[in-house]
């Protein structure tokens, strides 16, 4: 048995084998497609070769008492279903886990299936995620002087980014995105996708809050919130009390 980083050619059967664990459908028409992000992933291969258990750690930053610290994101668990309870996961991120020490990454996060599972591997809950539905007219006496814009990426990318950075300095855990990041988030068609970023500005022309919105979810005339950010509480009051000119519209944030 080996575990190592897995090669170019490789990845196809990767993604084979994560179709075969998940019940997903792949598409491996584009052989140059298929390779991308083969660099994040780790895999258990048996003596003839074949990998039988694989998963991925991708590098992030994040911040934690004020500081940039390294962490190591697990994805993409996946095993075989010929292969299981054999101990290959367990190997896996043993292996995983030395490699992050050694690459100054000494927090790791997951988004897992089941927390008693992954809890055998040392992992805890660290957040616990919240759903609040709120009723959009409820904010209609909380306006405040000033103005909001839809956002251009291009043109207010900063803008975002200064206002993300204030809110998250005494944040510990939250994630320093790179600019791929923000531009997987942000960089999106308003009218095709339905997805909206706005500004709040006070009266002074500072910007000091956004908002980012999916309006196509499922529950009709709902305000999606994906992301919600600010320096100062006025200017979080400022963009509810300007979202509330989006009823009757929408009738729940």
């Amino acid at each position: 048995m080996e575990i190592r980083k897995i090669l170019p050619e490789e990845h196809m059967a990767i993604l084979k084998l994560r179709s075969a664990s998940y019940n997903s459908k792949k598409d491996f028409s584009d052989p140059e497609k298929v390779k991308l992000g083969y660099e994040k992933v780790r895999a258990v291969f048996d003596a003839a070769g074949k990998a039988c258990s694989t998963t991925c750690i991708e590098p992030y930053t994040i911040k934690f008492n004020g500081n940039d610290v390294k962490m190591g994101g697990i994805g993409a668990v996946a095993t075989l279903p010929q292969e299981r309870n054999k101990g290959h996961v367990r190997k896996l991120f043993h292996y995983c886990f030395e490699e992050m020490r050694a690459n100054e990454q000494i927090f790791s996060f997951l988004f897992p299936f089941s927390h008693p599972y992954y809890r055998m591997f040392g992992y805890e809950i660290c957040y616990d995620k919240q759903l609040i539905n709120m009723p959009l007219n409820a904010f209609a006496d909380i306006k405040r002087p000033g103005r909001a814009e839809l956002f251009v990426f291009d043109r207010d990318l900063d803008i975002l980014k200064d206002i993300y950075t204030a809110f998250t300095a005494n944040k510990n855990l939250a994630v320093v995105r790179t600019d791929e990041g923000w531009k997987d988030l942000f960089d999106r068609d308003n009218y095709n996708e339905l997805y909206n970023t706005y500004i709040w500005y006070d009266c002074d022309g500072n910007p000091s809050c956004y908002v980012s919105y999916d309006a196509s979810c499922e529950v009709q005339n709902e305000i999606n919130v994906m992301e919600l950010a600010f320096k100062n509480y006025d200017g979080l009051r400022g963009m509810l009390g300007f979202l509330s000119t989006f009823h009757p519209t929408f009738k729940a944030f």
